[in-house]
């Protein structure tokens, strides 16, 4: 048996545990709901990008390409 079958049968092992058992159980927390019901941050919209510097650096990456596509252009043209 390669590693590649002992890891897939660890998987399903894994996989069929009825319950697994986790950083944050319900008996953990006395104090209030799972984690998973808190809200998220109505500044922060879900998606991937949503702060200031991922929009710079997006907005220089684009401007950075259009300035290169017309360099090339005009630089063909000549």
């Amino acid at each position: 048996m390669n590693s590649l079958d002992r890891l897939v049968d660890f998987h399903r092992e894994r996989a069929a545990e009825p319950e697994r058992e986790t950083a944050f159980r319900p008996s953990d927390r006395q104090d209030g709901p799972p984690l998973d019901h808190v809200p998220a941050s109505y500044r922060q919209p879900e998606g991937a990008i949503y702060g200031t510097v991922e929009k710079i650096l997006i907005g220089s990456i684009i401007l950075l390409g259009v300035f290169a596509f017309a360099a090339g252009y005009s630089w063909g043209a000549i």
